[in-house]
C-alpha cells in the first residue's frame, strides 16, 4: 500500500485589516509537494500452544479451578491481543517522538537494522544547543530558552508553542532556577 503524503510550502500567514471601503489585500498561493511513501508495516504475532491456556494470566485468581476459570481461553487470547495492541502504540510513540526530533521516521527491524527511513521535510533549525546549561545557576536560563524557542518556532511556522514536555533529569534542573 502507497500513501500520498501532502508537504505545503512556506509558513502560516496572515495579512493586515483594511477599512471596509477599501479593497482586500492580495495573498499569494502556497504550493505544496505530493510524495509517494511506502510504510513498512508492523505485524508483531505470538503463538499459543495449549498449554498456554491452562497457566493463570495476570490478575486472574491464583488458585482458580473449574467454572472460576470458565471463559480462560477468551481471556487469555484477550490479553494478548491486547499486549500486541500495546507493541504497535508503542512503536507509534517512537516514531512519533523521532518525527517530532529530527522530521524524520526510522522503521528498524528486530536486530537494529534500519530498512525504511522516511523523511517529511521538517526544518532542522528548531534543534538547538546552548552553552549556558540548567545546571549552571549562575548562566542557566531556562525561561529565556523557552523564549527563543518559542520566537524560533513562531519565525518558522506562524505557530504558537504553549506548553513544554520536560524529561524526568530536566524538572529539578528547571524548579532550581
Amino acid at each position: 500500500t502507497k500513501i500520498d503524503l501532502d508537504l505545503r510550502k512556506g509558513v502560516e500567514r496572515t495579512v493586515g485589516y483594511v477599512r471596509r471601503i477599501e479593497q482586500g489585500n492580495y495573498v499569494e498561493k502556497t504550493g505544496f509537494e505530493t510524495r509517494e511513501i511506502e510504510p513498512p508495516y508492523l505485524k508483531p504475532k505470538k503463538i499459543l500452544r495449549p498449554e498456554d491456556f491452562r497457566k493463570r494470566i495476570p490478575g486472574e485468581i491464583l488458585y482458580a479451578q473449574g467454572k472460576e476459570r470458565s471463559g480462560a481461553v477468551q481471556k487469555l487470547v484477550a490479553h494478548e491481543l491486547m499486549d500486541l495492541d500495546n507493541i504497535i502504540v508503542r512503536n507509534h510513540a517512537v516514531a512519533q517522538a523521532e518525527l517530532l526530533v529530527t522530521g524524520k521516521v526510522t522503521a528498524f527491524d528486530d536486530e537494529g537494522v534500519a530498512i525504511k527511513e522516511i523523511d517529511f521535510g521538517r526544518d532542522n533549525t528548531l534543534t538547538r544547543t546552548t552553552s549556558n546549561l540548567w545546571s549552571d545557576q549562575t548562566n542557566g536560563d531556562p525561561l529565556g530558552d523557552f523564549e527563543t524557542d518559542r520566537q524560533t518556532i513562531a519565525d518558522l511556522s506562524d505557530q504558537t508553542a504553549d506548553f513544554v514536555i520536560l524529561g524526568s533529569e530536566l524538572v529539578p534542573l528547571f524548579l532550581k532556577h
